[in-house]
């Protein structure tokens, strides 16, 4: 069986995917499972024998001033990490690279130093390899809107919706035609990636704030 390669390596800074604290990797195994008595203590749930893959034993960098780390350190599934500081990228993200006439590629995953992976539209199925300050993630057109709140906007509710580029400009009014709601702009171009999915249609309102 073709085993792929390493997730991350001994010394990699990484952190839970949904946490925020700095943990050091200690050791990087690829282990089948199948026979319970070659698992590691700390991969061995109750009831159940734990996934195949790639496991890592870590410790949290806060733990590290004690005299043995190996004390305070655990295994757990690889695919629970991602590298610390490393912005998020969810698969089949749109990038395009910092040239001067931009390629574009479709995210696959990231290698064991944080590089990211792109299969390149137009290219036969080709794949690189970039560092992340090479590329940007392709993001909607969005603008921020604020709900008015009686003769103000003030504290009211907000929103990021994609218009066409060059429709709106800071301080424009739109109403939403299905509820008679007036919303301002209070930001053009804020590339949200998951803007509202509201399928209302919005008229711009014309004219002089009084």
């Amino acid at each position: 069986m073709t085993v792929g390669p390493a997730p991350f390596v001994t010394g990699d800074t990484v952190r839970l995917r949904r946490g925020k604290s700095p943990i050091r990797v200690m050791e990087v195994n690829f282990f089948y499972c199948a026979d319970r008595s070659s698992i590691p203590y700390g991969l061995r749930p109750r009831g159940q024998n734990p996934r195949k893959g790639w496991y890592i034993r870590y410790i949290y960098l806060s733990s590290l001033r004690y005299d043995s780390a190996d004390l305070h350190s655990k295994w757990r599934f690889a695919e629970d990490f991602t590298l610390f500081n490393t912005p998020e990228i969810l698969m089949n993200n749109l990038f395009q690279t910092k040239e001067e006439k931009p390629r574009f590629g479709t995210f696959l995953i990231k290698d064991s130093k944080g590089r990211v992976v792109l299969e390149m539209k137009g290219s036969n199925g080709a794949v690189e390899t970039f560092d992340k300050n090479d590329i940007e993630e392709v993001m909607p057109y969005t603008v921020k809107l604020r709900k008015f709140q009686g003769n103000d906007s003030a504290g009211g509710e907000h929103r990021h919706c994609e218009f066409l580029e060059g429709l709106l400009s800071v301080g424009d009014a739109v109403l939403q035609l299905s509820n008679s709601v007036i919303w301002e702009v209070t930001e053009i171009d804020t590339k949200e990636r998951s803007p509202s999915k509201s399928k209302n249609g919005f008229f711009k309102l014309e004219g002089t704030r009084l």
